[in-house]
């Protein structure tokens, strides 16, 4: 039921912002995910795994076209 509504807030947002805007907040879901775990469940998280998390986010932003790098 979740990932049902997941995806149709997800296809909803196209009508509201550009597609860029909406995949961008979408995929940043993740990360509340790990820093509530680490908060309120006392998750270690190691420093590969942020590392990796930095780098999956900048994929996505660089992805969605939002920002362009400089050439």
């Amino acid at each position: 039921v979740c990932m049902v509504l997941s995806w149709t807030a997800f296809f909803a947002a196209f009508a509201m912002t550009s597609i860029a805007t909406a995949t961008i907040v979408y995929h940043v879901q993740p990360f509340f995910v790990v820093l509530l775990g680490m908060v309120l469940l006392g998750e270690r998280v190691t420093l590969d795994q942020i590392v990796w998390m930095i780098a999956a986010f900048v994929g996505v932003v660089l992805a969605s076209g939002l920002v362009v790098p400089a050439k």
